[in-house]
């Protein structure tokens, strides 16, 4: 038997677990069918909630990255309504506190980059306090952070002071010369007394005042005051439900100013399935609220759960979401599409290598079960390096791989004609393919070369 050892040179830029950027954005596939008309409803649409469901590593971050491409892009072009798309990560739930944080924490981070930000910001401090939408964002983002307390003080005041001083000395300073004249005049015309007598007694009058004046000092005051004052006080206190109530009033003046404001709850799939329904009890004010859209990015558990609650009277979830978009799992002509763009410089190949190689990404496909992510990951497990150059050598046998495609034709025949035949929808028709995978490595994995289409068929002994 020859051996054919085929050599690829792999670009393995391309080979990222990060989601769809504009580095990696020749790595994934056409958009999903649904993107455009998601696209629109963002744009056009008035806020809502959507569920956007996937296995783990199928893409579901990626799909939600090339729709914001997508809007943004447009939106500068347009010159329309500023769409702003809020990331929030959950790991774990643990309170509504927790919740409210991070969508305030996360809002204000986002907005805080806009270009329009520091416009917006500059004219508010003009405004009454409450018509202003990012500066009350900013302080419920330091609230989240510090305890701070802000107080508002108004005081009128009103004061009327009257003062009247008289000082007797200089009254009589001013007084007495006139006095003095008066009296002369007077006993000049009437002939009263001898002026010699008149001086002596004016004389004596005024040594006496002087020598009084040395031991005493006479001031009268008199004082009249009007105080009139009225003061009013106000300090902000902060909880949650006074935070709540200042959220939503700056997602709704934050509307009225033009801006779209979308929040994507990512990594929901990894919140335990306890904690899952106590999280959407406490979001869903948030979610049907109509001051601003949510994008709940999920695992197929939350999908499992959407599924069984349309025929649960009054569930939360039935009431939730609008829109549903689940991201399927590769096809296998798309993980051949994918292996080809990250291969640098195909070689022309015989058509033994071809075959060869073929059967190499059907390993690939079945080893990943149909997660793109899983793919990669693969891939970089055979990267061998010559300086600064990366590569892949199959050194398998077409006899060794060929049982991948085997498989792989069995499984594509079941789909056709017992999962696709029932017309069942994106979510449930890849829960069926995923057992089929599962199923056909129980197999492999018991090292049965030889089996049947049934054996695959059946799970855990059951048809």
């Amino acid at each position: 038997m020859t051996i054919v050892i085929v050599k690829l040179q792999i670009n393995n830029k391309l080979l990222s677990d990060s989601p769809f950027s504009e580095s990696n954005k020749n790595l994934f596939t056409p958009p999903h069918p649904s993107s455009e008309d998601l696209i629109q409803d963002i744009k056009n649409g008035t806020p809502t909630c959507y569920l956007i469901s996937g296995y783990r590593g199928a893409g579901k971050s990626s799909f939600i990255k090339r729709i914001e491409h997508r809007v943004k892009d447009n939106s500068k072009t347009t010159n329309s309504v500023e769409v702003i798309f809020v990331h929030i990560n959950f790991s774990r739930y643990q309170s509504q506190t927790f919740l409210l944080r991070k969508l305030i924490r996360g809002l204000y981070l986002e907005i805080k980059n806009c270009e329009s930000f520091k416009t917006i910001k500059s004219k508010e401090l003009k405004m009454p306090f409450e018509q202003r939408s990012v500066l009350s964002l900013e302080d419920l983002y330091e609230k989240t952070f510090y305890d701070t307390s802000y107080n508002i003080t108004k005081s009128d005041k009103k004061e009327v002071i009257t003062v009247f001083n008289i000082d007797i000395w200089a009254l009589i300073k001013v007084l007495l010369p006139g006095v003095f004249f008066l009296l002369i005049i007077a006993n000049w015309i009437l002939n009263l007394f001898p002026l010699q007598f008149l001086i002596n007694i004016l004389g004596s009058v005024f040594t006496f005042g002087m020598s009084l004046k040395g031991v005493v000092d006479i001031k009268h005051s008199i004082s009249k005051s009007n105080l009139e004052q009225k003061d009013f006080n106000r300090k902000s206190m902060y909880d949650d439900e006074i935070a709540d109530h200042h959220f939503f009033s700056v997602l709704k003046t934050l509307q009225d100013n033009h801006y779209k404001v979308i929040f994507v709850l990512d990594e929901l799939d990894k919140v335990d399935d306890d904690d899952i329904d106590n999280l959407l009890k406490e979001m869903k004010p948030y979610l049907v609220s109509g001051a601003a859209s949510f994008i709940a990015v999920a695992g197929q558990n939350l999908f499992y759960k959407y599924m069984q609650a349309k025929s649960i009277d009054d569930d939360v979830l039935s009431s939730i979401f609008s829109k549903f978009v689940h991201i399927p799992l590769f096809t296998r002509e798309e993980f051949r599409d994918l292996f080809e763009r990250i291969v640098i410089n195909k070689p022309q190949n015989s058509e033994e290598e071809k075959k060869l190689l073929n059967s190499y990404i059907d390993y690939f496909t079945f080893e990943s079960r149909g997660v793109p992510r899983k793919f990669i990951s693969l891939v970089r497990q055979e990267l061998k390096w010559e300086e600064d150059s990366s590569f892949i050598e199959i050194e398998q046998t077409e006899e060794e791989l060929k049982k991948y495609t085997q498989i792989l034709d069995i499984l594509e025949k079941i789909d056709d004609e017992e999962i696709e035949a029932e017309g069942f929808d994106d979510g449930l028709h890849d829960y069926f393919l995923m057992q089929l995978y599962i199923r056909s490595h129980k197999i492999l994995f018991s090292k049965k070369l030889n089996f049947s289409r049934n054996e695959i068929l059946e799970i855990n002994g059951e048809q």
